[in-house]
């Protein structure tokens, strides 16, 4: 089983932890660095979508950015909720081990990434449109290959990531892919109706990740048996390739 997440915003770099392995899709990240760095500080924040200061801090990060130097464990780099909420830098050996050989972050600008794919600052999210580039938008770059990567042994792929990330991935998907949604939700007790809200879901996908390497979940099973933060797999709400966690 493999388990995917989303990246975050905010970034650090992390020295507490070795970076032990290079992104798989260096080539592609190199012509989007290329790209990025022809554009001055106006345009990347049309691209972007921030604030001054925010476009100010990342022109300045693209200006310096380097495959090889400041490099720091992926898993580690990326700073908000959900990675607090799994926080991996409590973990024990054998739950690292365990993140190693089944967590994958889906990224703008590296496409896949391992925990400890050594990786720089920057900011590219998946949403972002392209202006007078190769692809007009990400998700045309990165076409099928995040998907043929994800899916070479026909593993279950479990998504925890956003709609934003995941439809990079879920276009391409065939007939007999297990490509399993995880919703982490709060049930109306007048219409019933499921209402998923981003801050709790962000955090439970979080500790979602932890519990599978806490337990080293192989399967789906595994993930079903998940109650924790006052969730409990509903069966009801669920379908095969969704699964449903209601907060009580």
């Amino acid at each position: 089983m493999k388990i995917i997440i989303s990246p975050a915003k905010k970034m650090q770099v992390n020295d507490d932890f070795e970076v032990l392995s290079q992104p798989r899709f260096l080539d592609e990240s190199h012509q989007l660095m290329k790209y990025l760095k022809t554009l001055n500080q106006t345009q990347l924040q049309a691209i972007w979508r921030c604030s001054d200061k925010l476009a100010q801090e990342n022109y300045q990060r693209i200006k310096d950015f380097s495959f090889e130097k400041r490099l720091s464990p992926a898993l580690f780099t990326y700073v908000g909720l959900q990675f607090q909420s799994l926080a991996a830098d409590v973990f024990t050996q054998d739950k690292l081990d365990y993140l190693k050989e089944h967590l994958f972050i889906v990224s703008g600008l590296y496409g896949l990434l391992r925990p400890f794919d050594g990786i720089n600052l920057y900011r590219l999210e998946m949403q972002a449109k392209l202006p007078d580039f190769s692809s007009s938008n990400l998700y045309d770059f990165w076409g099928t290959k995040l998907y043929q990567a994800l899916f070479e042994g026909q593993q279950p792929v479990l998504n925890l990531a956003s709609k934003e990330y995941s439809q990079a991935i879920s276009p391409y998907l065939q007939a007999n892919d297990q490509f399993i949604n995880c919703v982490f939700a709060k049930k109306q007790s007048q219409t019933g109706k499921l209402v998923v809200r981003a801050t709790a879901a962000k955090q439970a996908r979080g500790d979602m990740v932890s519990y599978l390497a806490e337990v080293q979940a192989q399967d789906l099973e595994a993930v079903r048996s998940y109650q924790r933060l006052g969730y409990v797999y509903s069966e009801v709400d669920s379908s095969p390739n969704k699964l449903v966690f209601i907060k009580q």
